[in-house]
């Protein structure tokens, strides 16, 4: 059964170099990885060759075994393996019924994947890290399991957030570190 991450934060906070990063890694360890990407505003332009201005498609792609964008509207679904889709079973608040089936075609579909990675959904009830990079936006902290920022940004901030709300936070640039938690804690 794979392990299912969930990263949240704001657009250009390094959700996607930071996925990158730990597929990589993973596939160093020997470990099989996919990618679903939530595209609220259904604006995802798809691009396989890497020649439309590097779109998170295709970098998703190289550095997974498949990767999934799922919108209100539409879902592309790329991989090298394909498998069989299953029917919904459950709805999540704030997603719609098109998008948690897609949601759960694609987890059915990479179940033969060590991890998960989930781009946004924060809605979605599984173990989620935020992405900062250059502020933390306080709106994603309630769905924090732990927060990943650059060393060094907004300390006294963190500090409240580790005393107050418990968040673990971890150095954006260590992806070792944020693996190392991915595969003991979460």
């Amino acid at each position: 059964m794979s392990k299912i991450i969930c990263f949240s934060g704001k657009s250009n906070s390094g959700k996607t170099t930071l996925i990158c990063k730990l597929c990589k890694l993973c596939k160093q360890l020997g470990y099989k990885t996919a990618i679903i990407k939530h595209d609220p505003k259904d604006k995802a332009e798809f691009d396989t060759l890497g020649r439309q201005h590097n779109k998170d498609s295709f970098k998703f792609f190289q550095a997974s075994n498949g990767v999934a964008v799922i919108s209100p509207n539409k879902s592309t679904i790329l991989t090298r393996n394909a498998e069989r889709e299953t029917q919904q079973k459950e709805y999540f608040d704030g997603i719609s019924a098109y998008e948690q089936s897609e949601f759960t075609k694609a987890i059915e579909l990479f179940s033969d994947c060590d991890f998960v990675f989930v781009e946004g959904l924060k809605e979605l009830p599984y173990k989620r890290i935020v992405v900062a990079r250059e502020h933390i936006d306080t709106q994603y902290i309630p769905y924090a399991d732990a927060l990943a920022v650059p060393h060094g940004l907004d300390s006294k901030l963190l500090g409240c957030l580790r005393e107050s709300l418990r968040v673990r936070v971890l150095d954006l640039d260590n992806t070792d570190g944020i693996f190392e938690f991915i595969y003991k804690e979460l």
